[in-house]
């Protein structure tokens, strides 16, 4: 139809063979093919029921080229954000003969309508057949990373455990597992079939929204390698890196896992590293200096031995156990204060001056304000350590030499207010330095019960961008498949796909969902390039998901979209008259009024998402 705006404009995001110009234009041409196949499907019924098709258009504004055939106007236009069929006699007053859409019964123009999304929804189908039959790669559904205080850090879950199952469901990927958490039941938790080791066992997980991503979630990261993407014009590359190279070592330091690699980055205070990598058997080492970007400093680390959580249990062999920490009475809103007679301002701290008595001594803790002491006689440091989920405040837990805060500051002070203004978390001094830049800010503090005023100037940095270090997810093997389980599988994942994608819908209507999720164009142009990377397979499986995004969102009872007039087209078929010309009038206006504010708000959504990180 004529306003039949593609649904890639403003899809629903659930979210390496060739490079460069190349791999763009073959991610333009698959978009473009899903919106060719969507308007092919308009236009093949509108000629078999008869119906004059004055054009038929792939894009949007003045055309690039444009062929008459017939009676038939063929164009390609310079906006590629949709495309349209325009037929004789659609729009409300327009008068046509015999061979206008107007003339035909409410079942013939329902067939119309509708034959754009159900050659989506066929494409959809035979989209992830074919991708199945070429074979392709899944992000592992192993747990690389457990948040501290999450969920599933909670429920004992551990770094390097594999999901089979979620709901007694066998999952196949890590977006799998992602979607099902996100769409489970707060209350009853998810329950998660987990492979540890030699070991399989059940694991119950209660899911919590996340405001950040807006949707819930447990607090899992998928498997990370150390191996390296390294594209020819990044300083990674020009220093010698290249892909498929697998880093042993940064600075001397081993590492197991691409999440080992960047908390090493994270905590390095250089602008060049020695990174040791594996090519292909032989060991490298290779210097590499990072991109960086300017900042300002004043010095400070946040105190983090608040207790924020602590953890009850822990699995073993797929049994809870009691923690140390839950067995020692420790509880949620403690402050560490010193091990035997040593002030504690810090994990790291937290953690070596354990070491240093072995785990036998006292404890002093903070709680309602009243100092309590714990004896300690630990099995294992690490074990009791990680039970512990701390929360940044207020305090400082270091200050950095050679920094402005040196001549005032030390660990234990109390940041109140900056310039004036009150101090409610860590974050709001990070804001307060970065707002001020080089400008001079008068904190007050606290020592002790003893407030004290403190003229700091920022000081000016660059700091590497160690994201600039691309990293790979492992991947499964992307088996090529015979017909028949091509067939099934492509079969069953797209019913996936239509849950997932009516599940995300119902989500944003109950705000269990966030619409920040939404993606737009470039959300959807950097996604299909990014799975052009994992082979051609699972570019061929994304454009199917596109594709039946396109087909489901079109079916939405929105005026000026398919599933809009097909509303009008039933009210047509139940009162034996058609929508008058003035309410058809004002409705697609307003459907292409919330169309337009739909596209600019995903589109903002991208542009926050990708050059902001949002």
């Amino acid at each position: 139809m004529i306003f039949n705006i593609c649904a890639a404009i403003f899809g629903v995001s659930l979210l390496t063979a060739t490079e460069g110009a190349l791999s763009w234009l073959l991610v333009v041409l698959g978009i473009g093919f899903l919106i060719f196949v969507h308007e092919l499907g308009h236009f093949l019924a509108a000629k078999y029921e008869k119906v004059r098709v004055e054009a038929f258009a792939l894009g949007f504004g003045p055309a690039i080229i444009s062929k008459r055939w017939g009676n038939t106007d063929y164009r390609i236009n310079w906006i590629p954000l949709g495309g349209y069929v325009k037929m004789a006699g659609e729009l409300p007053g327009e008068i046509s003969g015999e061979d206008g859409l107007m003339s035909k019964t409410p079942g013939q123009r329902a067939r119309i309508l509708s034959a754009g999304v159900i050659m989506n929804g066929i494409f959809g189908i035979i989209g992830t057949i074919l991708a199945f039959h070429i074979g392709i790669h899944f992000i592992v559904p192993t747990i690389g990373l457990v948040q501290q205080g999450s969920p599933a850090w909670q429920s004992g879950l551990e770094r390097g455990d594999k999901v089979l199952e979620v709901n007694q469901e066998k999952i196949s990927s890590f977006t799998d597992l992602f979607v099902a958490i996100a769409f489970s039941n707060e209350e009853k938790g998810v329950n998660l079939k987990i492979q540890r080791g030699n070991e399989v066992f059940d694991c119950l997980v209660q899911p919590k929204y996340n405001e950040a991503r807006g949707i819930q979630t447990i607090g899992i990261a998928p498997h990370l390698l150390s191996e390296l993407k390294a594209p020819k014009n990044s300083t990674a590359y020009q220093a010698g890196l290249r892909d498929g190279d697998t880093i042993k070592k940064i600075d001397n330091v081993e590492v197991e896992d691409g999440y080992d690699v960047e908390q090493l980055l994270a905590s390095s205070q250089k602008k060049e590293i020695e990174i040791t990598i594996d090519r292909k058997g032989q060991e490298k080492t290779i210097l590499w200096s990072p991109p960086t970007r300017k900042t300002y400093r004043i010095g400070i680390l946040s105190r983090q031995v608040k207790i924020d959580s602590v953890r009850q249990s822990t699995l073993v062999k797929g049994k809870a156990v009691v923690t140390q920490a839950k067995t020692l009475g420790f509880q949620a809103g403690d402050t560490l204060i010193s091990i035997e007679e040593e002030k504690v301002f810090t994990r790291q701290e937290f953690k070596e001056k354990l070491e240093k008595i072995s785990g036998k001594g006292n404890m002093y803790i903070l709680r309602g304000g009243e100092e309590l002491a714990i004896s300690l006689n630990l099995t294992s440091i690490d074990s009791f350590v990680a039970d512990f989920s701390f929360s940044a405040d207020l305090y400082v837990g270091e200050v950095l030499q050679d920094y402005p805060a040196a001549e005032h500051l030390k660990a234990g002070d109390k940041l109140i207010s900056a310039n004036g203004l009150a101090l409610h978390s860590f974050s709001d001094i990070f804001s307060a330095v970065q707002d001020a830049q080089s400008t001079p800010i008068e904190f007050v503090y606290l020592r002790g019960d003893q407030e004290y005023k403190a003229t700091v100037q920022p000081k000016e940095i660059e700091i590497p961008i160690w994201g600039s270090l691309a990293l790979t997810h492992a991947l499964t093997p992307a088996t090529s498949y015979g017909f028949k389980e091509s067939c099934e599988r492509g079969w069953n994942h797209t019913k996936n796909m239509v849950m997932q994608i009516l599940l995300m819908l119902k989500g944003l209507a109950s705000q269990q969902v966030s619409s920040k999720t939404l993606g737009g164009p470039i959300t959807i142009f950097a996604a299909s390039h990014s799975y052009l990377q994992l082979g051609l397979g699972r570019f061929i499986y994304f454009l199917a998901l596109i594709s039946i995004n396109l087909a489901i969102v079109n079916l939405l009872p929105i005026p000026i979209l398919d599933g809009g007039h097909l509303l009008f087209l039933a009210f047509e078929k139940i009162t034996g008259r058609p929508v008058s010309e003035n309410v058809m009038i004002w409705a697609l206006y307003m459907g292409f009024l919330f169309l337009l504010f739909l596209i600019v708000y995903v589109t903002a959504n991208d542009i926050e998402r990708v050059f902001f990180g949002g």
